[in-house]
């Protein structure tokens, strides 16, 4: 396969671990991929709503950004934000 006509980020996802944690937020998720540089990016992370939840006022997801940490070109890590106030 040739990919390089192929228009897209300079780098790639792999895998983030754990893929999910309390709606306090305070998990440590690692982030492993390839082609990360050593900046802080933004990484975001939402609330799956129930059908239940759906249903009251906010009926949209609901977005928030954590900083990464970069440990090297293949991982970062990021602290998931407090969504129990959101």
């Amino acid at each position: 396969m040739d990919i390089n006509g192929t228009v897209g980020p300079p780098y790639a996802v792999f895998s983030m671990f754990p893929a999910s944690g309390p709606i306090q937020g305070g998990t440590v998720c690692t982030i492993t991929g390839a082609g990360f540089i050593n900046q802080q990016v933004k990484v975001r992370f939402t609330v799956i709503l129930n059908d239940d939840e759906k249903k009251k006022e906010r009926s949209t997801p609901l977005f928030v950004e954590g900083i990464s940490k970069f440990l090297d070109s293949n991982t970062i890590q990021v602290t998931a934000p407090d969504f129990s106030s959101k």
